[in-house]
């Protein structure tokens, strides 16, 4: 069983880590790892995985909300779901503050959610000049090879 474990973790992390930041690999990693553990949790968090990745696939917020209003949530799970997509989701804190208005949290949560877009903003621009160093690195290596 400890290996068909193993196999689902790495599945979830597979699945998911394209639509969390590589600097939260390690606490995404963490965190796919507490929820496993508790049985209770686990629908909740394949939930929040079907909905990062239709985020990362770019849809609609109103679409993506409308799949975690299909997945037929109480308030709890529901709260968890959007919590998981603040955190961890590139497009999480966008996609949060597009559900709730500024009206409907408190001064604290609404200081959270700025808290993460702009640690978003900074881990996308990191992400924008490795691929940019990544693409002059493959430029040089063809021009080598033409030469």
């Amino acid at each position: 069983m400890k290996e068909q474990e193993g196999y689902v973790f790495v599945d979830r992390f597979e699945r998911s880590k394209s639509g969390v930041y590589p600097q939260r690999h390690k606490s995404w990693e963490a965190y796919i790892r507490k929820q496993e553990t508790s049985g209770a949790s686990i629908a909740v968090l394949e939930n929040a995985i079907e909905a990062m990745k239709a985020l990362n696939e770019g849809k609609s917020f109103n679409k993506v909300y409308e799949i975690i209003n299909n997945q037929h949530h109480d308030g709890f799970s529901e709260a968890i779901v959007m919590d998981t997509l603040l955190r961890y989701a590139k497009r999480g804190p966008k996609f949060y503050q597009a559900v709730f208005s500024e009206e409907m949290l408190s001064p604290e949560t609404m200081e959270y959610v700025k808290y993460q877009e702009k640690q978003n903003e900074k881990y996308e621009k990191a992400e924008r000049r490795r691929v940019q160093a990544e693409l002059r690195r493959e430029k040089i290596s063809r021009e080598r090879i033409t030469q």
